[in-house]
Formats: C-alpha cells, sequence, structure tokens
C-alpha cells in the first residue's frame, strides 16, 4: 500500500510571511506571529508547515496548547513550552541557560529541581506582583538563552483558551524578544472573541509590539482549489470543474473552500 503523501494546499502569501519570520529570528530578530481564523481553517495546518521549515535549518519547535476544560493548571502552555526545551537540555546547559531564574522557574516545572536537585528555594518576595515580574524575566532569560544555543519557534495553539497568567506572560516576552533568536507564535478563533475576552486585551496590548505580524486566514475560492487540484491528478481537476458549474453552466456559490491537506495531522494534546 502506497504512503500517504502530505500536500500543503494553497496558503502561499501566508506561509511565505511565516518562513520570512522564521529566517529573521535565526539572524537574531525575534518575532511574534499571530494566526487567527475560524475553527478548522488551518490555523495549525499552517503552523505545523512552519515547523518543518524550522527543521530544515536548525530551528528548534516547541509545541503547546492551551485547553478548553477548567482545571488546567495556571501557565499550563509555558509549563509545557519549558518542561520540552528543558528536556532538549543537558544538565550543563540547563544550568547555564537557566541562570539565576532556576529556583523560580522551578515553581512552575518541577522537572527542573530533578535534574538541578541542589536549587534552593526562591527568595520570597513580599508583593506578589514582584514575584510575578521576577517569574517572567526569569523565563524570558531563559528562552532567551535557549535560543542562542539553538534557534527557537514556540507555537502556542488555542489561545483563546489560554488563561489570564498565560496571556501576561507572552504579552511581556513579546516585549523582550526584538533581540532574539525566538519566533513566537501564537493561534486562535476569532470567532470566540468579544470585546470582554481575556484574550482581546492580550491582542490589544500586543498591537504596540513592533515586531509583531498579524495573519488571518480566509478559505480558499474555487478557482484556487482548481488551480491547486493540478497536483492531485485528473480526477480532482474533473471534479473542481462540475464544482465551479463548467460542465453544465450552473452558478457556482461564492462561499470559499478551506484548504485541506491529504493527509491531516495535529499534535498530541
Amino acid at each position: 500500500m502506497a504512503a500517504a503523501i502530505d500536500i500543503f494546499v494553497g496558503r502561499h502569501q501566508e506561509i511565505d510571511a511565516l518562513r520570512a519570520a522564521a529566517d529573521a529570528a535565526r539572524a537574531g530578530g525575534g518575532r511574534l506571529a499571530l494566526i487567527a481564523g475560524e475553527p478548522g481553517i488551518g490555523k495549525t495546518r499552517i503552523a505545523m508547515e512552519l515547523s518543518d521549515h524550522a527543521s530544515l535549518h536548525n530551528t528548534r519547535t516547541v509545541w503547546s496548547r492551551c485547553h478548553e476544560a477548567e482545571g488546567a493548571p495556571p501557565y499550563w502552555p509555558w509549563v509545557q513550552i519549558i518542561g520540552s526545551a528543558v528536556a532538549m537540555e543537558s544538565t550543563g546547559e540547563l544550568r547555564t541557560d537557566l541562570d539565576a531564574g532556576a529556583s523560580d522557574i522551578a515553581e512552575l516545572v518541577p522537572e527542573i529541581r530533578a535534574r538541578l536537585p541542589d536549587l534552593s528555594l526562591p527568595a520570597a518576595l513580599n508583593d506578589p506582583s514582584e514575584t510575578r515580574f521576577r517569574l517572567f524575566g526569569s523565563v524570558t532569560r531563559f528562552l532567551i538563552n535557549s535560543s542562542r544555543r539553538q534557534p527557537l519557534v514556540l507555537i502556542l495553539d488555542d489561545l483563546h483558551w489560554a488563561d489570564v497568567p498565560s496571556l501576561r506572560l507572552l504579552e511581556f516576552i513579546a516585549q523582550e524578544i526584538a533581540d532574539s533568536r525566538l519566533l513566537l507564535v501564537g493561534t486562535y478563533r476569532e470567532t470566540e472573541l468579544s470585546r470582554r475576552h481575556r484574550l482581546s486585551d492580550t491582542l490589544g496590548a500586543l498591537a504596540r509590539v513592533p515586531h509583531i505580524m498579524r495573519l488571518r486566514l480566509t478559505g480558499l475560492n474555487a478557482e484556487e482549489v482548481r488551480l491547486e487540484s493540478g497536483r492531485f491528478g485528473d480526477g480532482a481537476v474533473r471534479w473542481c470543474r462540475h464544482v465551479q458549474g463548467k460542465r453544465t453552466g450552473a452558478a457556482v456559490p461564492r462561499r470559499p473552500l478551506r484548504p485541506v491537506p491529504s493527509r491531516e495531522y495535529l499534535p498530541d494534546a
């Protein structure tokens, strides 16, 4: 049985922009990319295509996913990212990259203390806002230090489900990465947002970040799908002609068609 062929259809302008952002980050110009669209439009899929590009250019990609269900701990997407980044480093590299913030970050990711058992507890601060600021700085320095070792693409999927602390950390990190080798990528459903949605506040704050790129995915129209379908053989071309009414002369609905890969793959939740 022939192996499935994974072909990415359409989205040429968008994927080119994401690849350029990854290349800029690899050269030391950190970027933030936000990908918006309705459910199922291909946000995760285009991020996967970016991940493939990154791997071809000696760049690590780390995924995280926000969860809709309640009960996830605070900072959950960042816990996933930090845990994956920690697992990629040797003990010596980890100690160097964590630097003075090791004890703070270990409060979020207990695996760090297992790797570095001699860590002391973080110094207590009276003001919770000071504690949060110190944590944010420690996480940011760790990720930037790690990206100096090897460029990093960090993908936060489904930001519309992120908790408020995770969004505040995203805002903090995004402001600090301009001179790093980090590319932050966030995906979200714009249909989930309202003026009172917690992500709306974050999007407003991130609008002031100069190195941000926003992509809004919409469906491919029938003509674009017909042009792309030539890759799949005569059968697909005939089907598209039928859909477009070229055989019958019927009117074609102007509703956009979504780009669908030949084999859908989603990262593990």
